[in-house]
């Protein structure tokens, strides 16, 4: 007979509770298989094993610090905010190793949101792909650009604009455009409080 199905928030309490800590942590870390999911990612992204058992303990030891703080918001599932705190601390790894190693030119930087950030990314694309088809090609370009951390100089460069002033210009116009739709979606709008 195994083990009774535990729910996110039965999880959630069982961390909260020092005695009970250490068997729910155990239990999303190896049995539930988010330690070998978080190794995964990190191996998919190019890392090796050891970095990714790097990345997993460390993500551990956020996970639990979160859950004790009270940051997990339930905007997501457990394991949803699990592996995005992997990917926060699997940047930072290589951040951190760049700097270290002194090859800037190797690595791009990487924009390291807050993982409540990350969780509202995923959970509110469907949102963000409404407004999206609102607005014309060119600011999904300048959008996406700017999301991928191009400079104003190479956004003015790809989208033909005469200078990167321009190119600010333009990528202030869309951003107002999107503050009025938002404005006219209050429920989308609220999403992203």
């Amino acid at each position: 007979m195994g083990r009774p199905e535990l729910t996110d928030n039965d999880i959630v309490q069982q961390i909260k509770d020092e005695k009970l800590r250490n068997g729910a942590l155990k239990l999303v870390y190896i049995e539930n298989g988010w330690r070998d999911a978080a190794i995964a990612f990190v191996r998919k992204q190019g890392g090796s094993e050891q970095d990714g058992q790097e990345v997993a303990q460390s993500t551990l030891i956020a996970f639990d610090r979160a859950i004790r703080g009270d940051k997990y918001l339930g905007q997501s599932s457990l394991k949803t905010y699990f592996l995005a705190i992997a990917k926060n601390q699997w940047y930072k790894y290589i951040r951190d190793n760049k700097r270290q190693s002194g090859l800037d030119s190797a690595i791009p930087d990487t924009p390291t949101d807050s993982v409540e950030a990350l969780y509202l990314k995923g959970e509110h694309e469907a949102s963000v792909r409404l407004l999206m088809a609102q607005f014309g090609e060119r600011c999904k370009k300048l959008f996406e650009m700017e999301r991928l951390g191009a400079t104003m100089k190479e956004i003015a460069a790809a989208m033909n604009f005469s200078n990167s002033d321009m190119a600010k210009k333009e990528v202030y116009r869309c951003w107002m455009r999107l503050r009025g739709l938002l404005e006219k979606h209050p429920a989308i709008r609220d999403r992203f409080k």
